[in-house]
């Protein structure tokens, strides 16, 4: 209606739209409403923001972790291996949807859906320039469908299942129901940022995803205890709790080991042969390799936890 074009002309064009394809869909749409200055920049900035190939193998490894151990580990953890049995079996059996989903997304047939880039495209860029972003909402849509077959093979409603496969993958809507006053807060802090004016959301295009991690962060961790309290599942609420604790067991035995590490000593000579010896800040040994904590995913925070205390124990004591 903004745009004042004819509503006969509308009304031809919406027929040929085919409404299962959001390239149709997409196409119907910038027919009559041209993308702004604005949305070109973002479109541009956002792909190049992940075009490195870093970014997509971090992807893919957390969404591998997320699928194949974090999810299982939570519902055993619970008390239901039968259940973590059962999601094994149906995650493997949905493979074919799931190359079906990333074929899909990949090819634009489906809208793109990820929080921090949810949008419909110009349509201005060459197709070479939309591969990041299309190749990140594909490998998402390749692994929720995965998680989407594991839960409805251990009893889950299609709509439940669809809502776990959206929290872990970092893709959960804000304040979603029965989550608890305390991620709610955090919520609350993410929809801020949202509001805020422009020049600062410039400054912070990704907001939901770092923010649902850290959410998950805190479950997975003994702070776990603290979601408890207006969680809907306090049972699982808890198995996250104590699963991160076991992690942090674990890390608490690699930081006395010396296989864990915080910053960088603040003393020169000690800095000097920090990194001397290979170690790399914010890192746990696996082998001969640092390899930063970040990599495990939701159970970073719990693993750092222990190299934190030591490092301000022993090197800033002060702080």
């Amino acid at each position: 209606t903004k745009t004042g074009a004819d509503s006969k002309k509308i009304i031809d064009e919406a027929i040929k739209v085919d409404w299962e394809n959001a390239n149709s869909i997409t196409s119907f749409y910038r027919k009559f409403v041209k993308p702004s200055y604005s949305e070109l920049l973002d479109e541009y900035r956002y792909n190049n923001m992940l075009s490195s190939p870093k970014t997509h193998i971090r992807n893919a490894f957390s969404n591998i972790i997320q699928t194949f151990v974090t999810r299982p580990a939570t519902i055993a953890f619970s008390g239901d291996i039968k259940g973590a049995g059962q999601y094994y079996t149906g995650a493997l059996k949905s493979l074919p949807d799931a190359v079906k989903a990333f074929s899909d997304s990949f090819s634009g047939k489906t809208i793109m859906a990820k929080p921090d880039l949810e949008r419909l495209g110009t349509q201005k860029l060459p197709n070479l320039m939309t591969i990041p972003t299309k190749a990140m909402e594909a490998s998402d849509k390749f692994f929720s469908k995965i998680i989407e077959g594991g839960e409805l093979a251990r009893g889950s409603t299609p709509e439940a299942a669809k809502k776990m496969a959206e929290y872990s993958l970092f893709r959960g809507g804000l304040k979603p129901e029965g989550q608890g006053s305390v991620l709610n807060a955090i919520d609350s802090f993410t929809n801020w940022i949202y509001k805020a004016p422009k020049p600062i959301r410039w400054f912070v295009p990704f907001i939901r995803t770092p923010m649902n991690f850290a959410k998950q962060w805190i479950e997975y961790s003994p702070a776990g205890l603290v979601t408890l309290p207006g969680a809907a599942n306090k049972k699982e609420q808890l198995a996250k709790a104590l699963l991160g604790s076991t992690v942090t067991a674990i890390g608490a035995k690699l930081a006395l080991d010396g296989n864990v590490t915080w910053a960088a000593p603040t003393d020169a000579k000690q800095k000097e042969l920090f990194y001397a010896s290979g170690r790399k800040p914010f890192s746990v040994k696996i082998g001969d390799k640092w390899v930063p904590m970040a990599t495990t995913g939701v159970f970073a925070w719990a693993l750092a936890l222990p190299a934190a205390a030591k490092y301000y124990q022993e090197e800033s004591r002060t702080a």
